[in-house]
């Protein structure tokens, strides 16, 4: 149970960004090469959310939970992409997996130090 509410912790938030996104992108005027930042700005909030909710839910080991939830969720986004892009390459690889691995382990410190459960 504490699992699938991290997943939807993680759908949440990074919907909710990629919402925001797209509302920024459709009144300003940006070159393309945002579009990843952006990106990848989404994917490491749906990461601290995720860690944040399940180290909340389990109150202990903060800093490894959310290290094994950017784990696991940064090798979804590698294994979904390489289905699902047609032209995947893994550039950038080792610097998404310190920024997706950094932003899940401080969600995962802040939600075991977190004052109420959520």
């Amino acid at each position: 149970m504490i699992i699938f509410g991290g997943i939807l912790a993680f759908l949440a938030a990074a919907l909710t960004s990629c919402l925001f996104f797209s509302i920024i992108m459709t009144f300003l005027n940006l070159p393309p090469d945002i579009f990843v930042v952006m990106a990848n700005i989404s994917l490491c909030s749906g990461a601290f959310a995720a860690a944040r909710f399940i180290a909340s839910k389990r109150r202990k080991k903060g800093l490894m939970t959310g290290f094994l939830c950017g784990a696991v969720i940064f090798t979804a986004a590698v294994f979904l992409g390489a289905i699902f892009v047609s032209n995947f390459s893994l550039q950038g690889f080792f610097s998404k997996l310190t920024i997706i691995l950094s932003c899940s382990s401080i969600g995962g410190i802040l939600g075991v130090n977190s004052q109420v459960k959520i």
